[in-house]
């Protein structure tokens, strides 16, 4: 991968994943699961915000001196249940959909939520 790449060049690389994993992306390179953390208000039943990716961020990028790539592997918007994924002190507009079932949801409240 592009990561081994940079490595090989001597540039250190940082994966830090709050998903299923990085599928052999970051295989043999410095990774952080923080999908399974319990860091109270970023995280609840076996789930994590993405915002948990930004926690301790700063002090890990000066962990190793030069240059180096961090990867930030989001949850993100997949899926319908996109709302679950950011507190509610977050949403910019309004109302927002509330439900996986996105059909019982009008078109500007799926944009809303996203």
């Amino acid at each position: 991968s592009l990561l081994h790449v940079l490595e090989h060049a001597g540039i250190s690389t940082l994966w830090r994943d709050n998903q299923s994993g990085c599928k052999g992306v970051c295989d043999g390179l410095d990774i952080q699961k923080l999908d399974d953390a319990t860091t109270p208000g970023l995280c609840a039943d076996g789930r994590c915000m993405d915002e948990i990716l930004l926690s301790d961020l700063a002090a890990q990028v000066r962990a190793k001196p030069g240059d180096r790539v961090v990867v930030l592997h989001q949850l993100g918007s997949h899926g319908p249940s996109y709302f679950e994924r950011y507190p509610a002190q977050f949403e910019r507009f309004k109302p927002v959909c509330k439900t996986a079932d996105l059909g019982s949801c009008s078109r500007q409240n799926i944009v809303n939520a996203y």
